[in-house]
């Protein structure tokens, strides 16, 4: 997509859902987010599904952290990536009347984590780290002793995860145990990973082929190529965002106002040289 396709989204009140994996994996590129978010676009995390994405949603996290934090300069706040998979997630799925948001008068659909310090401790989030996690204001699994002094916390199973000792409560869920399910889904897949799962598709931005005059690149970031999108720091003006030239934009740097700021670095991609943004009518 363009930058001129991030403003008319924004001013038609269109969300993204980003599924960084999946495109990292599949295509080897991502969409241009940094300029997606400077028009105001609303931009939730969605995990896709796990032959190219992700097996859970914190590991879709862990993927943009590291996304962010290696090929877009950090320009992403820890509070704004925590607010992909919660506010803006509910805004984007026309929900956040009712989730989304801990606040009086809506569901309480709630996860609590632990080991961690403000918003990263959800990015940096394990398995184990996860210490309840509720629907409705209904608990579905936690911390052992937390689940079990709650109102039917002792007829839930318990499971080592871990390390830690949790609870599941499933028979009012699927009318199965932990254990029957287990032996109903047979071992297509864990239930968890302690480490990196097993065959995860890469967050490593990669293209080994040039299309219609794309770069091509390894995603390994050097001294003289910080960002990992094979455009040499002094090449571009956007050294530390990831900003490839895309089959798209026909051999060059997307710069839609020909201001010589490339549209992923453009604090108004639209406008040449100024940092006063018309809105797209």
């Amino acid at each position: 997509m363009t930058a001129l396709d991030y403003a008319t989204l924004s001013s038609a009140g269109t969300g993204l859902v980003w599924s960084p994996r999946s495109n990292l994996s599949l295509y080897g590129d991502v969409p241009m987010v940094t300029a997606a978010h400077r028009f105001g676009v609303n931009i939730a995390i969605g995990r896709d599904w796990m032959v190219t994405g992700s097996m859970n949603l914190l590991r879709e996290l862990r993927c943009v952290d590291f996304f962010n934090q290696v090929h877009l300069g950090a320009y992403f706040s820890d509070e704004d990536l925590w607010k992909m998979v919660t506010s803006n997630a509910s805004v984007a799925t026309a929900t956040d009347d009712v989730i989304g948001t801990l606040a009086a008068g809506k569901v309480a659909d709630i996860s609590v984590f632990a080991n961690g310090d403000g918003h990263r401790a959800v990015l940096e989030a394990g398995p184990a780290d996860v210490v309840l996690v509720m629907r409705g204001g209904k608990i579905l699994y936690g911390d052992e002793n937390v689940v079990g002094s709650m109102p039917g916390g002792d007829s839930c199973d318990t499971l080592d995860v871990c390390g830690a000792s949790r609870k599941a409560c499933l028979f009012a869920e699927v009318g199965k145990t932990l254990a029957d399910l287990q032996t109903a889904a047979g071992s297509l897949y864990p239930t968890f990973f302690c480490e990196t799962p097993t065959n995860e598709p890469t967050c490593t931005p990669q293209r080994g082929v040039s299309v219609s005059g794309s770069t091509i690149y390894d995603g390994m970031t050097q001294e003289d190529e910080v960002a990992g999108d094979g455009i040499v720091n002094g090449d571009g003006n956007c050294p530390t965002v990831f900003n490839p030239v895309r089959p798209v934009d026909g051999g060059v740097q997307a710069d839609h106002d020909a201001d010589s700021d490339d549209d992923a670095c453009d604090p108004c991609p639209l406008d040449a040289s100024t940092t006063s943004c018309t809105p797209l009518e």
